[in-house]
């Protein structure tokens, strides 16, 4: 006999049907047979041999008749329900998104940057080369709108993909379905599939990095190596996405990979860039990816710096803005606009962009307070209910569905039929509002009500991390090892995407799309890590042993 209570989980190959994941504690059962814990399905019944059974792990075997074969594989895409139903609505809210803008959405100046370098293909002072050679890719269909098209199938596909994943680390169907929701159903990850911008692309490549690494448990070299590469790309698509390496290095030394391994994903994906480093330097003068973060830098620091008590070399001062505090533009404006940075003389050899990065260390390093209360504002921004913005912010109604376009309030216009525009046009040239169509009215609703507030994003990281790190598996081989690297490397990545722009760049709401993507599987895999623990936990007395009789 098979003694009740006695305690197995699911190997890999055990038909999810029967066994929906974590510990079980099986009744008493018939040697030789052990009925599952489910409904059964097409006749099938879970079938476990005595040699089998152990402590910790048990093999189940059905059926493998061709016709329980089909039913089991029509069960389990019916089974799918939660998927089709958000897959659906995505599907619904992106086709109307489409109809409501006859053409792709530009972002005044980035927009037109990607678009140009997408031509050139040589390094940009402004962005990396990453999405541009995908703007490249589909430059032979000649329409700018195929832009917005792809991305939305791509965003589709992040959904579809989010769900086969936790799938594949068993995770229930329904919260499955929990974890792509927000991709598939946030109007703001729709819209800016609509927009000629890096970040759906960066969020499709973080997602295949995730998927590469993590799920095999203890990947190959040559997977280390490709997750590597992919990274790679995704921080010349964003530089933000490189600092999900971190994690994932922290886990490949938790999870003990050995040496190699490590070290050939850090590799690859540092490689590439210290390449492309010295090509921008080629062009520019300087070791970098780009010219952005200077300027950006320089946009925050110039709203705080006290250049009255501030010890700046000579030349420096001329970055400062003489008018107090409280009646200065925004960082934006210093960034791009007619600020001292981008209006200033300045002596023969000296390049604005590297002087403005050392004004910025200069006063980070002498006001540490006045930055850091600056870097918590933001970050109570980014995480706070409502997506509205502040003076000092990127409008949000940039990243809303609105049916009047404002090009020079928001930056924002419809962009132009074909990829023959390399250049924005000039803002005396800007229409003084655009009409979009359709649905557009029932869009806005929807996202007036249903979005993925950023305190929710903060909540998945936290969670994850506090779930993987309480979760003690009860063996080095227990299905939901793989499940708690993955949570906690999701988690911390979440929580990094979220930190490191209120670093260093001015407040934008679509900087939160790439940390969005991953909240949600961190999320589902906290609550599948924490059911795993209260299954395993036992529920009744513990067995005795029975004593030995002597035999005759």
């Amino acid at each position: 006999m098979i003694p009740a209570g006695l305690l197995v989980w699911r190997s890999a190959d055990t038909p999810e049907d029967c066994w929906p994941g974590g510990a079980r504690l099986l009744a008493a059962g018939t040697p030789g047979r052990v009925e599952p814990l489910c409904a059964r399905r097409g006749g099938q019944e879970g079938r476990v041999k005595m040699a089998d059974v152990a402590v910790g792990r048990t093999r189940v075997r059905p059926s493998r008749s061709s016709g329980a074969v089909r039913r089991r594989t029509g069960g389990r895409v019916a089974g799918w329900w939660g998927l089709w139903l958000v897959l659906g609505v995505g599907v619904a809210l992106r086709v109307a998104d489409l109809l409501s803008y006859p053409r792709a959405l530009m972002l005044w100046g980035d927009s037109y940057v990607y678009l140009g370098d997408a031509a050139r293909l040589r390094p940009s002072g402004q962005h990396p080369l990453g999405y541009p050679l995908f703007l490249a890719a589909l430059r032979p269909f000649g329409s700018l709108i195929v832009v917005p098209v792809v991305q939305h199938l791509l965003g589709l596909g992040l959904g579809i993909g989010s769900y086969l994943l936790l799938r594949r680390l068993g995770v229930r169907r329904a919260l499955a379905a929990v974890g792509a929701a927000p991709v598939l159903l946030d109007p703001y990850q729709i819209q800016l599939e609509q927009f000629v911008l890096a970040e759906t692309w960066t969020s499709v490549l973080l997602l295949a990095v995730v998927a590469l690494v993590l799920v095999p448990g203890r990947p190959s070299v040559a997977v280390c190596a490709a997750g590597g590469a992919l990274l790679a790309v995704a921080t010349l698509s964003r530089t933000v996405a490189g600092v999900v390496l971190v994690p994932l290095l922290a886990a490949a030394v938790s999870s003990r990979w050995g040496w190699r391994r490590p070290a050939v994903l850090a590799g690859t994906a540092v490689l590439p860039l210290l390449v492309y480093a010295v090509w921008f330097h080629s062009s520019y003068g300087q070791y970098g990816l780009d010219n952005l973060g200077n300027r950006a830098l320089y946009g925050r620091t110039a709203t705080i710096a006290d250049c009255a008590r501030l010890q700046l070399p000579t030349v420096e001062r001329r970055l400062c803005d003489p008018a107090p505090r409280a009646a200065r533009k925004t960082p934006n404006f210093y960034a791009w606009e007619a600020s001292p940075l981008n209006t200033g003389h300045f002596p023969r050899g000296v390049r604005p962009l590297a002087l403005a990065g050392s004004f910025s260390k200069h006063v980070i390093e002498q006001q540490p307070l006045s930055y850091a209360r600056l870097v918590v504002d933001d970050l109570a921004h980014y995480v706070g209910v409502d997506r509205v913005s502040g003076r000092d912010d990127w409008p949000a109604a940039a990243w809303q569905q609105q049916p009047t376009i404002y090009p020079h309030r928001w930056h924002v216009l419809l962009g132009p039929a074909s990829f023959a525009a390399r250049k924005f046009p000039p803002a005396r040239a800007l229409p003084a509002q655009q009409r979009a169509h359709g649905p557009i009215l029932w869009l806005r609703a929807y996202q007036r009500h249903i979005y993925v507030p950023g305190w929710s994003v903060a909540l998945a990281g936290l969670l994850g991390l506090l779930s993987a790190a309480r979760f003690r598996p009860a063996g080095g081989q227990h299905p939901q090892v793989r499940l708690r690297t993955f949570t906690a490397v999701t988690a911390a990545s979440t929580l990094l995407l979220v930190a490191v722009p209120a670093l260093f760049v001015p407040f934008d709401f679509r900087y939160l799309l790439p940390a969005q993507l991953l909240a949600g599987p961190a999320l589902v895999g906290a609550f599948e890590l924490r059911r795993s623990e209260r299954d395993r936990a036992p529920t009744g007395p513990p067995l005795r042993r029975r004593p030995a009789t002597a035999t005759s």
